[in-house]
């Protein structure tokens, strides 16, 4: 039995690779799956296989429940075109990226060229420290202008606020979208809230909002 582990907040796609993946599985390889409920440390410790949504610039930050991930392979799900990504945290550094709009057929290649690979002789998850990992993070200063940002709160109250100019505060807002590689405020927006959950379930984040 393989426990496969999904995180999307798109509830027919989940449904539609759950029943394209108990078919792959089935077929090529004679198996069950077991679908994990919940993503957290305790069900990426078991995982066999992660499938996991991704927002634009998400790839570039760090993922804390994969410091316990032993065996799993991990499939990211972008939102847009999949392009090479340089420089992936230490803890995603063998994930394989699909569209959300990749073809049935391309998404089994996917999954059956990595699982194979999983599978192969000699095989093995080459873990490396958190603390020489390369992952991008925003400063003080940008988590505090980006949180309120997010909040929808005017520049000018936001500069007024922090005792800085609004050219400051453009600034940085240009440089952490430039940073992430985001191209317009919806991205900026999205990728802000993925901060929110993470804050939520991981303190290492460092207390997002509370600057």
């Amino acid at each position: 039995m393989l426990n496969v582990l999904i995180k999307d907040d798109d509830v027919l796609f989940v449904h539609g690779m759950k029943k394209y993946l108990t078919e792959i599985f089935a077929s090529e390889y004679h198996q069950k799956i077991s679908f994990l409920p919940k993503f957290n440390s305790e069900s990426v410790t078991v995982a066999d296989i992660i499938i996991i949504q991704l927002c634009k610039g998400e790839c570039y930050t760090c993922f804390s429940e994969f410091k316990f991930r032993s065996k799993s392979i991990i499939i990211g799900v972008l939102g847009g075109r999949t392009e090479p990504i340089p420089s992936l945290p230490h803890c995603i550094n063998d994930i394989q990226f699909i569209a959300r709009d990749t073809s049935l057929e391309d998404i089994r290649h996917c999954i059956v060229t990595a699982w194979e690979l999983h599978q192969s002789v000699g095989w093995e998850l080459r873990k490396k420290s958190c603390g020489t990992c390369r992952h991008k993070i925003l400063s003080p200063q940008q988590y505090r202008i980006m949180t309120r940002l997010y909040r929808g709160e005017p520049i000018p109250h936001i500069a007024a606020e922090l005792a800085i100019s609004t050219k400051s505060i453009f600034s940085h807002k240009y440089y952490m979208m430039n940073k992430f590689n985001l191209t317009t405020d919806y991205e900026l927006v999205t990728f802000l809230s993925k901060f929110v959950e993470k804050n939520k379930r991981n303190s290492e984040v460092g207390g997002f909002f509370n600057y």
